[in-house]
C-alpha cells in the first residue's frame, strides 16, 4: 500500500504557518497530539520535508520505551550531530557564554564543571537553551521530537524549558506525543495544555479518506469493502494499514462480497494480528523479532545475532521475512514499522523471558564495552542477580548522569544497584552515592524523588555512615548526611551529623576536620537552640588564616557569629575578609556558604559597600555557573543592603529577583527574602502590595528553630503597625524579640526590633514600656558602636520623648545619620525632628529639617514619608514646590535591573543569559527604559542611568536652608564665638569674604544677629 497522506490539509497549513514564522524569528512550539497510529509521525515527517524546502536546518529525535532512562537522550539525538559536524573553532563559539553550561551533556566539560555544582540540572538546562539559540542564530532550526511521551525525564525538562523561552528564537519545536501515556503528568503535559492554537490534533480518517488510502493500493476497491475497512479500523491510519496487511496476507480481494470478512477480522486487535502474522513465520523470525523488541531502536544485525545466538546470515533472512510481513521497517537498521508493533511483540514475550533477554543484552554490552547508560537501561528491567559487574555498571551510569546534570537518572540507577543487591563493602559505597544523588535530585524537584516519610537521602546516608569502616570515608559520608539534613532545614540534626564526622578524622586530616568543624558551627549558628554550641566550637579557631577553603569557611562562620553577637565589629569585619581572602569564591555549596556568611558579617557591621561588592561577585559567578540557589541568596541580601541605603526600588528589585529565581526551581523563597520585599514595599507606602507579599509567602504563623525567620516576623510586624493593626504588630515584634535574644543576636544592626517594638507599644498607649525599650536600644547601639544602629535608636527614643530632651535626641540622631549611607533613616529622623520643633511652636526652625526630609524621602522612593513631611511643612507655614519625578520612579523592577546591566555595557544577549530570561524579554524591558528615560540609544540610557544611580547612592545632601559648605563652616565658627578676623584666620579667607558669607547666612536663616545665627545653628544640628 502506498503511503498516501490524506485529510491532513488543515494540520499541514498550521505547520506551514509556524515554519514561516520561525524563519523570520518568531519561534514557536507545536504539539502534535493524538492516539497511537493516528498519523503523528507522518506529520512530523512532512514538517521536516517542508522545513528543508524553506532552507531551515532540520534536526530529529525519537523517544523509545527502553531509552526513557538515558539522561538527555533526546537532546543528544538532536544536538550532538550538528555540534560534532562543526569545525573546532565554530564548536567553541557555539558553546561560548551561558552555552558552556551544556558541555557535560556532550562529554565536553572539564572535571567538576558544572554537573557537580549546587544545582546541576538547572545549569545544564540553561546552557542547552543558549546552545540551541546559538545554533538557531546561525541558521533557523526545526527541532522535531517524535514519541515525546517516551522521552527521558531530563530531555522533557529541557523541552519545557526551551518551549517557554522560544518566542524570539528562529526555531520551530514540534513535539509529537500521546496524551495520558505517562503515569504522572509533568511540565511538558502542562505546557501542551496551555499551547492553545498550536496543538495539532490529527483526526481519524473519514470514510472517504479511508477509500482514498485503500485505492492507492487497490485501484478498483469496492465501496462496500472500503466502508467495511473504515468501520473496522475506526479511521485510524495505522490500524487501517495493519488491516490491509493482514487482508493481503490472507489473500482477501477488495470486493463487496468480502466486506463481511473484513468485519470479522476487524475486531481482532493489532497485537493479535501482528502476533498471528509472526507465528506464521520461521522460529528464527520470532527470535529476531523478540530481540529487536528488547534492544533499543535501530539495532544492528550483529547485536541481534549475538542476542539470539543465530548466524548473521540467518538473522538477515529472518529480517526479510519480517519486513515482508509488515513487522519490521524497510531500512538498514532493524526496527519495527511502528511503536504499536514493537509493543505488540514485546507484550507477547513472557515477562521472565523478556527479563532474561534484557539481562543477556546488558551482559553482551558490558563485554563489548558499551556505554554505561545503555547497559543500565537493560539492567533497570532485568531481574536482580547480586552480580558485582551489574552494580559497577549501574554506578558508572549514575556517575555519568550526575556529571551531565541529571541527578534524578543517577537516583534511578543507584536504587536499582541497591536492589541487585551490592555485596559487602560495596553496599556502603552505593548508599553514599545514592544519598548524594538524592540530595541533588531533591534540589531539582524541590523535594525528594519518589519517596514518602523520611528523606531518602537522609535514610541512605545514615545507613552508609553506619556501614563504612574507613574513618575518612565515614567522615565524608557524614558531611553529605549533614548537607541532606541542612537542605531540609534540620540544622540541629545536621550539626550532630557533622560533629560525628569530626570525631572520625580529628588529628588525621586537618582540612576535612576543619571543613566539618565549620559545618558544625554554621548549622548550629543558624538555629536559635544550638547557637551556643557554635560559639564554643569556634573559639579555638579564632586565629585561622583563611589559607584553605576549610579555613575560609571557619573564618566566615566566626565572622557571622561575632557580628550577630555585636562584639567588636572590627573583629567580625576582619574575619570576614579572611573568609574571602583574595576574592576566591569556590563553586561548591560550602564556598557559597562562606561568601554569604562573610557578606552578612560585613552587612551587620555596616560595611555596606564591601558586603555589596562580595554579594555582587557571588551573584555574577552564580549566573555564570547557573547556580540558582546562590543567586537567590545573593539577591536576597543585596535587597537588605539596598534598603539600608534607602534605595527602596533597588531593594524591591533584588528581593523580587531572588523570589523569581527561586520560583523557577520550585522553591518558595527564604523567609528573609519575603521580609526584605515587605520592607521595601512598606517603605514605598504600598501597604496593599506588602500584605499580598505576606500572603504569597505562605509563612503564616509557623514556628521554626531557624534563626533568620525573625526577619519575617519583624517585617510583618512593621507592616501591621503601618496598617494600624497595633496589637498584631506587638505580637509579631515581641515574638521577634524573644527569638533574637534566644538566637544570641544582640547586635541591634541585625534587626532594630527594640525601636520597632517601642513604636508599637507607644501606639498602644504603653508609653513607659516604650520609652524604656527605646532607651535600651540606644544603650545597645552605643555599646556596639555602629552609627546606623545608633542613629535609628536615637531617632526612636527622640520620637517618643517629649520636650526639649526629645528634640536634642533627634538632633543627635540626625547628626549621627548624616555621616552614614542610611538616607531613608535620615529622612525619617529629619521629619521627626521637624514635627518635634513644630510641636514647640518653633515653626521656622522646623521648616528646614522637614524640607530636607521631604526631598530625601522622595529620592528614596518613600512616598508616604515624603507626603507626611510635605503636610508638616504646610502646617509650619510653608508651601513647598512640587517635587520633580525621576525616570527611576517609573521603572518596573525588571526594567531597573535591565537598565543597570545596560549601564554596565552588557548586550541584550548577555543580560538574558544573566537573568535567565529570553532576549525578547530583555529587548522589551530595554525599550520601556528607553522611553521612560527619554533616551534615544542604549548608550544614552546607560549614561543617564549610571548618572542617576550615582546621585542616588547616598552622598550627603545639601545643607539646611540652602547653605553652602563654606557658609556652614563660617556659621559653625560663629556659633563657637569666633570673631570675623578669627574666622578669616581659621579658614584662610579675607575678612571681606567672611563678611559676605555671614550676610548670606543671615538672609537664608532669616536672622539679624550673630547670637540668633548661633541659636539657629544649634537648632539645625550644625554645631
Amino acid at each position: 500500500m502506498q503511503h498516501v497522506l490524506v485529510e491532513r490539509e488543515d494540520e499541514l497549513d498550521q505547520l506551514d504557518r509556524l515554519l514561516a514564522a520561525a524563519r523570520t524569528g518568531s519561534g514557536a512550539v507545536a504539539f502534535v497530539v493524538g492516539e497511537a497510529g493516528v498519523g503523528k509521525t507522518r506529520l512530523v515527517g512532512e514538517a521536516a520535508a517542508r522545513g528543508r524546502e524553506l532552507s531551515l536546518e532540520v534536526l530529529r529525535a525519537r523517544g523509545g520505551e527502553l531509552e526513557q532512562e538515558l539522561p538527555f537522550g533526546i537532546v543528544r539525538q538532536l544536538i550532538e550531530p550538528p555540534l560534532a559536524g562543526q569545525a573546532p573553532a565554530v564548536r567553541e563559539e557555539l558553546l561560548d557564554g551561558a552555552a558552556k553550561l551544556a558541555r557535560p551533556v556532550f562529554d565536553l566539560a572539564a572535571p567538576g564543571e558544572p554537573g557537580r555544582g549546587e544545582d546541576p540540572s538547572f545549569a545544564v538546562l540553561h546552557g542547552l537553551y543558549w546552545l540551541t539559540a546559538n545554533l538557531a542564530a546561525r541558521r533557523p532550526l526545526v527541532l522535531l521530537v517524535d514519541d515525546a511521551h517516551w522521552a527521558d525525564r531530563a530531555s522533557r525538562r529541557w523541552l519545557d524549558y526551551l518551549a517557554r523561552r522560544i518566542e524570539a528564537v528562529q526555531l520551530l519545536l514540534v513535539v509529537a506525543m500521546r496524551p495520558g501515556e505517562r503515569e504522572a503528568p509533568d511540565a511538558l503535559d502542562a505546557l501542551m495544555s496551555s499551547a492553545g492554537s498550536n496543538v495539532v490534533r490529527p483526526r481519524p480518517l473519514t470514510a472517504q479518506g479511508c477509500a482514498r488510502v485503500l485505492r492507492s493500493r487497490w485501484r478498483l476497491a469496492d465501496d462496500a469493502f472500503c466502508d467495511a475497512c473504515h468501520e473496522a479500523s475506526g479511521g485510524n491510519p495505522f490500524l487501517l494499514e495493519q488491516l490491509v496487511a493482514d487482508l493481503a496476507h490472507r489473500r482477501i480481494e477488495p470486493r463487496a462480497e468480502n466486506a463481511a470478512l473484513v468485519r470479522d477480522i476487524g475486531p481482532e486487535s493489532v497485537s493479535r494480528a501482528v502476533v498471528s502474522r509472526l507465528q506464521r513465520l520461521t522460529p528464527s523470525a520470532t527470535s529476531v523479532a523478540s530481540a529487536v523488541a528488547v534492544l533499543s531502536a535501530g539495532a544492528d544485525l550483529a547485536a541481534v545475532a549475538r542476542l539470539t545466538d543465530l548466524p548473521e546470515a540467518e538473522v538477515e533472512r529472518a529480517r526479510d521475512g519480517l519486513t515482508r510481513a509488515g513487522i519490521l521497517a524497510e531500512q538498514r537498521e532493524l526496527d519495527f514499522v511502528h511503536p504499536i508493533v514493537r509493543r505488540a511483540i514485546s507484550s507477547s514475550i513472557p515477562p521472565s523471558d523478556r527479563a532474561l533477554l534484557h539481562s543477556k543484552a546488558a551482559r553482551l554490552l558490558q563485554q563489548a564495552a558499551g556505554s554505561p547508560e545503555q547497559i543500565a537501561a537493560h539492567l533497570l528491567v532485568a531481574e536482580p542477580e547480586g552480580a558485582a559487574w551489574r552494580v559497577a555498571a549501574l554506578r558508572a551510569a549514575a556517575g555519568r548522569a550526575s556529571e551531565r546534570g541529571a541527578p534524578d537518572a543517577a537516583v534511578a540507577y543507584l536504587r536499582r544497584a541497591l536492589a541487585e543487591p551490592p555485596a559487602g563493602p560495596q553496599r556502603a559505597g552505593v548508599l553514599t552515592e545514592l544519598g548524594d544523588a538524592e540530595l541533588r535530585a531533591g534540589a531539582l524537584v524541590g523535594g525528594d524523588v519518589g519517596w514518602e516519610g523520611e528523606s531518602p537521602a537522609v535514610e541512605h546516608l545514615r545507613e552508609a555512615v553506619a556501614l563504612l569502616e574507613d574513618p575518612r570515608h565515614r567522615a565524608e559520608a557524614a558531611l553529605l548526611l549533614g548537607d541532606a539534613l541542612w537542605a531540609r532545614d534540620r540544622f540541629r540534626e545536621a550539626a550532630d551529623a557533622f560533629d560525628a564526622g569530626v570525631q572520625d578524622v580529628r588529628g588525621h586530616d586537618r582540612e576535612l576536620e576543619l571543613r566539618l568543624e565549620g559545618h558544625v558551627a554554621a548549622a548550629a549558628r543558624l538555629t536559635m537552640s544550638a547557637w551556643p554550641l557554635a560559639a564554643a566550637r569556634l573559639d579555638r579557631f579564632h586565629e585561622v588564616e583563611g589559607a584553605t577553603p576549610a579555613e575560609r569557611l571557619v573564618a566566615g562562620v566566626l565572622a557571622m557569629d561575632r557580628a550577630l553577637a555585636g562584639e567588636r565589629p572590627e573583629v567580625a569585619a576582619e574575619l570576614a575578609e579572611r573568609a574571602v581572602a583574595g576574592g576566591r569564591l569556590p563553586s561548591d555549596r560550602a564556598g557559597a556558604h562562606t561568601a554569604v556568611f562573610a557578606a552578612n558579617a560585613l552587612l551587620w557591621t555596616e560595611r555596606l559597600d564591601r558586603a555589596d561588592q562580595l554579594l555582587e561577585q557571588l551573584e555574577t559567578e552564580a549566573r555564570t555557573r547557573g547556580a540558582v540557589r546562590s543567586l537567590a541568596i545573593a539577591s536576597c541580601w543585596r535587597s537588605s543592603i539596598a534598603y539600608r541605603r534607602g534605595r527602596l526600588a533597588d531593594a524591591e528589585t533584588e528581593a523580587r529577583t531572588s523570589l523569581e529565581v527561586a520560583a523557577a526551581r520550585g522553591w518558595g523563597g527564604m523567609p528573609a527574602t519575603w521580609a526584605f520585599l515587605v520592607d521595601a514595599l512598606v517603605g514605598q507606602g504600598d501597604l496593599t502590595a506588602a500584605s499580598e507579599a505576606v500572603d504569597r509567602s505562605g509563612l503564616g504563623d509557623q514556628t521554626t528553630d531557624y534563626g533568620s525567620w525573625s526577619f519575617f516576623l519583624h517585617s510583618r510586624g512593621r507592616l501591621r503597625l503601618a496598617a494600624g493593626d497595633v496589637r498584631s504588630a506587638i505580637a509579631d515584634l515581641r515574638a521577634c524579640a524573644a527569638r533574637m535574644e534566644q538566637w544570641g543576636a544582640s547586635n541591634p544592626s541585625v534587626i532594630p526590633w527594640r525601636s520597632s517594638l517601642a513604636e508599637a507599644l507607644d501606639a498602644a498607649g504603653e508609653r513607659e514600656d516604650a520609652l524604656r525599650l527605646a532607651a535600651d536600644d540606644v544603650t545597645a547601639a552605643r555599646r556596639v558602636g555602629l552609627r546606623c544602629a545608633l542613629g535609628i535608636a536615637l531617632a526612636a527614643e527622640g520620637r517618643l520623648t517629649p520636650g526639649e530632651r526629645g528634640v536634642r535626641l533627634l538632633h543627635e540622631a540626625v547628626a549621627v545619620l548624616e555621616a552614614t549611607p542610611a538616607r531613608l533613616e535620615l529622612a525619617r529622623a529629619l521629619c521627626d525632628l521637624g514635627v518635634a520643633l513644630r510641636a514647640q511652636d518653633r515653626r521656622a526652625a522646623a521648616r528646614e529639617p522637614l524640607r530636607r526630609s521631604m526631598v530625601l524621602a522622595h529620592r528614596c522612593g518613600a512616598a508616604a514619608l515624603a507626603e507626611r513631611a510635605r503636610g508638616e511643612l504646610v502646617a509650619a507655614g510653608w508651601r513647598p514646590e512640587p517635587l520633580r519625578s525621576s525616570p527611576f520612579d517609573a521603572l518596573s523592577a525588571t526594567e531597573r535591573r535591565v537598565a543597570e546591566l545596560v549601564s554596565k555595557g552588557l548586550s541584550d544577549r548577555d543580560i538574558a543569559q544573566a537573568l535567565f530570561v529570553t532576549e525578547q524579554t530583555v529587548a522589551e524591558r530595554v525599550a520601556g527604559a528607553l522611553e521612560k528615560f527619554h533616551a534615544g540609544s542604549r548608550e544614552e540610557l546607560a549614561a543617564r542611568y549610571a548618572s542617576g544611580a550615582r546621585s542616588d547612592e547616598g552622598a550627603p545632601v545639601a545643607y539646611p536652608a540652602g547653605l553652602t559648605a563654606r557658609e556652614v563652616e563660617v556659621l559653625r565658627l560663629v556659633a563657637r564665638g569666633f570673631s570675623n578676623p578669627q574666622v578669616a584666620a581659621e579658614l584662610v579667607l579675607s575678612p571681606r569674604t567672611v563678611h559676605a558669607h555671614l550676610r548670606s547666612v543671615y538672609r537664608k536663616l532669616d536672622v539679624h544677629s550673630r547670637a540668633a545665627a548661633a541659636r539657629s545653628a544649634a537648632e539645625l544640628g550644625l554645631t
